[in-house]
């Protein structure tokens, strides 16, 4: 019986040496493979180390059995994470993943409203009847700033929420619902940054009780407007500017997906629906609204050799400090980056990323600024 026990402690210890050691050389063999990598970041136009660039990252992908992730910035630097494919599943990708765990816990509280904007993350909170807590984080200088707005008002109804909306130089607008219902609102709020104080401004029109304020510039604003189709249960929704003596749709905007305020509140950037997903089309495309003309103007580009066999998106897009910033795959497994003005169309910065040492087929995850 003892014999038995110890032949088989003796055959459990080898069957778990030689498990180690095929797993110890599957993983010197990963890591030989990962150190074969290459990227080369050709600059096409413009300098990496200008400031509108120098702050422009991708993460890029190897799809295979060990999924690696890299941060690339423009003038070469590669941040390497090794990752599993489960990991892919819980992947966190929000703006403010790398801020201080304690605002991470206060933006995943309960009825914290959040805002990015030029790489500052914001979270507004009521704390009471009376006041509110907010906290931002600058992703650029790792700062966090936090304070109590005493709110404008003494009586609030509890059930009142405060959502930010845009920042404008030193003031932070903020738009104001139940959580219930929706409620038809005849103003909006700002917090003034530097005074910490809060304060009511007059709408020039009422926003309807489904409507949701996208922009607001020297007392002219754009919604997104919802209204009921008559004898019908369906809604309508578009996209108007109001100054408070006419309304004008902005047919322009029917296909944005994702809109920005940028140049202190100026113009208003919509970004057409397939700059972000997957599509063979070959130009990228954006709005522009100007509220002080009071004009709309359609933009474009010109794409190379975009990749149309994509499972996964094979572009991605964000907007930060006034500019667009682009990547697209090719048809040659690389990944092109641009920097564009969207007010004159100029590409002021491009460049081409692509790999050497590695057969794993390259994917474009994500375009970041921080």
């Amino acid at each position: 019986m003892f014999k038995e026990d110890t032949m088989r402690s003796i055959k459990y210890v080898l069957i778990l040496g030689v498990i180690c050691i095929v797993s110890l050389g599957f993983y010197v063999g990963q890591v030989l493979s990962f150190d074969k990598v290459k990227f080369i970041v050709e600059t096409k136009k413009g300098d990496p180390n200008e400031d509108v660039v120098q702050n422009m990252q991708l993460r890029l992908s190897e799809w295979g059995q060990n999924p690696n992730e890299y941060n690339i910035s423009m003038n070469g630097d590669v941040k390497q994470y090794n990752k599993s494919i489960l990991s892919y599943l819980f992947n966190d990708e929000s703006s403010w993943k790398d801020a201080p765990r304690s605002f991470q816990q206060f933006i995943w509280k309960n009825d914290t409203h959040v805002f990015s904007q030029d790489s500052v993350t914001y979270g507004l909170n009521k704390l009471n009847n009376n006041e509110l807590e907010l906290q931002y984080w600058n992703a650029l200088n790792n700062k966090l700033s936090s304070m109590t707005i005493k709110l404008p008002e003494t009586q609030m109804n509890e059930k009142i929420r405060f959502s930010p909306f845009q920042r404008t130089e030193d003031m932070l607008l903020i738009d104001s619902f139940t959580l219930n219902k929706g409620i038809e609102r005849e103003h909006i709020y700002q917090i003034d940054l530097t005074k910490k104080s809060m304060t009511k401004i007059k709408l020039p029109d009422a926003l309807g009780k489904d409507d949701a304020i996208r922009s607001f510039y020297d007392g002219k604003m754009i919604v997104d407007q919802v209204k009921e189709v008559e004898d019908s249960e369906d809604f309508l929704s578009e996209t108007v500017v109001k100054d408070g003596k006419q309304t004008k749709i902005l047919k322009e905007f029917e296909e944005v997906y994702s809109s920005y305020a940028i140049n202190g509140g100026k113009y208003f950037l919509g970004l057409d629906e397939s700059s972000a997903q997957v599509s063979d089309k070959k130009r990228f495309e954006w709005q522009i609204y100007d509220f002080e003309s009071h004009q709309s103007s359609s933009h474009s580009i010109q794409l190379d050799s975009i990749a149309t066999d994509e499972a996964f998106s094979n572009r991605s897009v964000t907007v930060d400090r006034d500019y667009i910033y682009f990547a697209y795959r090719t048809k040659k497994d690389e990944v092109k980056s641009l920097v564009i003005n969207p007010l004159t169309s100029e590409i002021v910065y491009e460049a081409d990323i692509h790999k050497k040492g590695s057969k794993n087929e390259l994917l474009l995850n994500s375009v970041i600024t921080n």
